[in-house]
């Protein structure tokens, strides 16, 4: 079965793109599989960490049963907000450096398209952070869908 992969972080602007995800696997006749990714331990002390996971290691659950305990239960209530929650969704936590991993994964999984959002950033918060959707879109060979977060669907202001 084809699939379309979203890669969530938990945030407002990765529900819009799993809402998308679903969509598009609408058009695309295949099922939709949820990667969420924690960055490595290493990463926390560089600022380049989402930080939800972050609070996740900073909270000393680094103890990997724990770590995923907690992550399955913010996931169940994420996926729980979707506009269908009983349509079939695989899910997969992945450590590693977040870009890399979902392409990696994408891969792996013969995706017909990545879903994401970005988090807006701009100018020095840019370049000191980074930006996973950029390096995402950098290293694919797959269609990514992006989604910022000021033109979410529902959201005043968006399209």
């Amino acid at each position: 079965m084809k699939t379309v992969l979203a890669a969530v972080d938990f945030s407002e602007g990765s529900f819009a793109a799993l809402q998308f995800a679903d969509e598009m696997a609408r058009v695309y006749d295949s099922d939709v599989t949820v990667l969420h990714v924690v960055p490595r331990s290493t990463q926390v002390q560089d600022g380049g960490i989402d930080p939800k996971a972050a609070e996740l290691l900073m909270d000393g659950l680094l103890n990997e049963g724990k770590l995923v305990t907690n992550l399955q239960e913010q996931l169940e209530l994420f996926l729980a907000r979707a506009p269908d929650p009983r349509r079939p969704r695989r899910v997969i936590f992945r450590a590693g450096t977040p870009a890399a991993t979902i392409v990696k994964t994408a891969t792996a999984l013969d995706a017909v398209m990545i879903v994401m959002s970005t988090h807006g950033r701009r100018g020095l918060e840019r370049l000191v952070l980074g930006s996973v959707t950029g390096e995402v879109v950098k290293l694919a060979r797959l269609p990514v869908l992006t989604l910022r977060p000021d033109v979410v669907p529902g959201k005043k202001g968006g399209r």
